[in-house]
This record gives C-alpha cells, structure tokens and sequence, in this order.
C-alpha cells in the first residue's frame, strides 16, 4: 500500500505518474476554490495498471469541512487505467466525486469509478463520478464505468465527448426520492454521447443546461425512467441562465423502460414555468429522434409509458425556434405497442410517423 498523495506532491507540472500494480491511498481533495490536499498539477499524466491499480480515499466519513474528490484535476490532464474507490460506505452529509477536473484539456480513460456518493433534500450535493468540463471540445471520457453510487443525487459522467462508457446505478434504491443521471452532455456545442450503456437510473440522458447541438447515438438504456430528459424550465429567478435546446438528434439507442415506474418515457421534453405561471423564455428547437428501439421490461405496467412524453406552457400560436417546443421530428423508431405519446398542453410543434400514425393524447 502506497501512499499517492506524497507522489502528487513530489511531481512538477507535465509529469507522467506511472503507477504499479498494488493499492494508493488519498485524502482527496476538497472542492473549495482552493482545494486542500493534493490535486493533480497542470499537464500531469496519472497512468496506471488496468483494475490492477486502486486508488482508495481515506479520507474521514464523519469529515463536516466539505465536500471533496478523489482525484482533483488542474487542466490538460491524462487520468487513464486506474480504478478509483471513492471509499463510501456510510451515508455522509457531505459529497465525494470520483474524478472531477478542472478547466480544458483533460482526457479520461479506461477508468472505473466505484461508490461515489451525491446528497438529495435537504442539501442538494450533487456528486459526479467522472466529470470533465461541459463547454471544452478538447476534453473526453472513453471506455469508463460508474458503478455502485451511494446516496441520492448523482451524476454518473458528466462531459463534452463520452464514447463507450457504461454507468449502474442501485436498482434496490431506483424509486426512493432523489435523482440519479446517467450522462449529463448540457451546457454544450456539437457534444456526443455514443456507444454507452445506463441502467437503473433515473435518466439515462439528462440536461438542464443549454444545448446547440447534441448527439446521443447507438447507446443502450436499461431498467430507467427516462430514456433522453430534455429540461427547459423557465426558472423564478429571471437571473438564471437561459436552458436552450438546439440541433438534437436522437438516434439508434435502443432504450428499455423500468415497467415500475409510473409516467416512464423514452424522450421526455418539458417546457414549463417553475412558478406555474405563462412561459416568456427557453426553447427546444430542432429535436431528431429517429432509428430507436423503444421498448418497455416486461411485467405490469404501474401506469402509463410513454415513447415521447411533452409538455409546453407556451400557447402554440406563441411557439417560434427561441421559445416553447418546435420542430420535433419522431421517424422510424420501432416502439413498443404498450407506450402512448403525450403532447400534455397541446401547445408542441411536433411531427413524425411509426408504424402507425402517431396520435399525441392531450
């Protein structure tokens, strides 16, 4: 057992940190803007033996300072085959990330995440098992797991370009309160999820941050609520930055809804106020769902599922490609005939064809 927090310190900017076979023991760092602990130095190279090379936090369970990573990122970093153990075994009140970096530049992969632990009501801690800058096309996650999330508000990997990743969530904790997101791609230009895998979570895809241009391809979804989440929700708070969807395509997943939960749908797509009150702001605009395989586990439903389920707050004789639902187009998807579609106000510029007509329920 070594100790990797004395290696980080000994090394200089643009080293390369081979690491052996064997376990490293951490205290992580914590996310304040001026972490304590040992972050990785900018440019610096963390390389080590497959599963053969464990990094375990041992940082305390008890600990109140704050919230910490694993492994804390400066920019232009490699993180590559290495497991990291977050080390959650209680339920803290505080947050631990698994790899969370910092700035541009950074690459992660063939890395595994194991037991990262995020925190719903009343704190609102969201962890991140693996986590790259949203808006930086230089920085990438490739061929990564998340497995064995503690606690309640996670998400899985957060990134630009996510390939070949695959993310489990607790299918024992799938319906307590709280959320749990597979992938988050929002906040973004041209992003690309492609050749993942999710299970038991909540949503598999999820964004609540502006989007121009996304392309979540040839994934596969299991036992979750919500295939694709597209969140607009005009917040109370007119301060909050704008939720813009723009230029989505949706194409050749094959996604298979948690019969149990009620309300399940393969893309769901809202556009509501937080307050209740008429929508004057955000937009999904220009939304291609095409050559996916809609599918339900089989069993008894607990209520109804939807391949697309919508809802818009914005009078439809309001709708433009800066405000409300438009320009939805839903072609060629094989969807199973126990799902409805649901257009919930009647007020989203949508069309398209499966092997029926599609019939929206108001």
């Amino acid at each position: 057992m070594r100790n990797l927090d004395t290696i980080l310190a000994a090394s200089k900017p643009g080293d390369i940190i081979q690491l052996e076979r064997g376990l490293y023991t951490t205290l992580g760092c914590s996310t304040n803007p001026t972490p304590d602990g040992q972050p990785l130095k900018p440019g610096v190279k963390l390389i080590g033996q497959g599963d053969q090379t464990v990094i375990l936090s041992i940082r305390p369970m008890d600990e109140t300072q704050s919230d910490s990573s694993v492994i804390l990122g400066s920019g232009d970093n490699t993180i590559e085959n290495l497991v990291v153990d977050c080390g959650v075994t209680l339920v803290p009140k505080r947050k631990r990330n698994g790899v969370y970096c910092r700035t541009t530049g950074n690459r992660i992969k063939n890395v595994t995440v194991l037991r990262p632990h995020g925190v719903w009501a009343p704190e609102y801690r969201e962890s991140f098992g693996l986590c790259v800058q949203l808006d930086d096309p230089t920085s990438s996650i490739a061929d990564c797991s998340v497995l064995e999330p503690i606690g309640n508000y996670q998400t899985m990997i957060q990134g630009h370009t996510v390939t070949g990743c695959r993310v489990i969530g607790d299918y024992r904790t799938r319906d307590e309160l709280g959320f749990r997101m597979g992938y988050n791609i929002g906040k973004s230009k041209d992003s690309l999820l492609s050749n993942c895998f999710a299970a038991y979570v909540t949503s598999a895809v999820y964004s609540d941050m502006a989007l121009d241009g996304a392309t979540i391809i040839d994934c596969d979804f299991h036992a979750v609520k919500h295939g694709l989440y597209l969140n607009a929700m005009q917040p109370t708070d007119p301060t909050q930055a704008l939720r813009t969807f723009k230029r989505v395509k949706f194409q050749g997943n094959s996604i298979y809804l948690d019969n149990t939960r009620a309300g399940a749908a393969g893309v769901i797509m809202e556009h509501i106020h937080q307050s209740g009150a008429a929508t004057t702001q955000n937009c999904i605009c220009d939304v291609l769902i095409t050559e996916n395989n809609f599918e339900v586990i089989p069993g008894t439903l607990a209520g109804d599922i939807y391949a697309v389920n919508v809802s818009s707050q914005t009078p439809l004789s309001d709708v433009s490609e800066t405000l409300g639902i438009s320009k939805v187009r839903f072609v060629q998807n094989q969807v199973d005939p126990r799902m409805k579609f649901r257009n919930a106000r009647g007020c989203a510029d949508i069309s398209g064809t499966v092997t029926q007509s599609i019939k929206f329920d108001a």
